[in-house]
């Protein structure tokens, strides 16, 4: 049950750190073809779910005492346009 546990919350959080990275290419305003690539890319469900959100509302919601803060989330959407 222990390993089940920390498997758990370690997927949880590397997932949630993916999130925050891919944002940063994902939202980015470049035109190099490898910064277009980043743009145009798929994401996971979880960034989709969280992009959408801001996108709706201009709010940041922690899930789950996620790594990342709502600030830190907000800097990048904002800061990324």
């Amino acid at each position: 049950a222990l390993i089940d546990e920390y498997n758990r919350q370690t997927h949880f959080e590397y997932g949630r750190v993916r999130d925050f990275i891919v944002a940063h290419y994902k939202l980015n305003e470049r035109e190099e073809p490898m910064w277009r690539a980043c743009r145009e890319m798929a994401i996971p469900d979880t960034l989709r779910e969280k992009l959408d959100l801001f996108g709706a509302t201009g709010q940041v919601f922690r899930f789950n005492e996620e790594l990342f803060a709502e600030e830190s989330w907000i800097q990048v959407l904002l800061g990324q346009g």
